[in-house]
């Protein structure tokens, strides 16, 4: 991942806050690309993020919560993306960030 511009990413699913993610378009995406996909969700939601890699990603500059409410929607996403993390024993240390 591109950590050293922050605001510069390109959103993975940027309907994911809104839209349920299918399998078929989660499976085929490598272990960076389902931690940014997580992490935007959450992002969106003004997350104060607070790993390294998720500070330097998204930036906390502008983040609001700590402790954040998601939507069903967004949690069944998080579900799914993090079902693909787990299968792709993919390293993740927190749920978020």
């Amino acid at each position: 991942l591109e950590l050293d511009n922050p605001l510069a990413y390109r959103a993975v699913f940027p309907y994911s806050s809104s839209k349920e993610l299918k399998k078929a378009q989660v499976r085929n995406l490598d272990c960076d690309k389902l931690w940014q996909a997580r992490n935007e969700i959450f992002n969106r939601n003004d997350n104060c993020f607070k790993t390294e890699k998720g500070i330097r990603f998204f930036d906390n500059s502008n983040c609001t919560r700590a402790t954040l409410k998601l939507r069903p929607l967004e949690l069944r996403n998080i579900r799914t993306i993090r079902t693909w993390e787990i299968r792709k024993r993919c390293r993740v240390k927190k749920l978020r960030g």
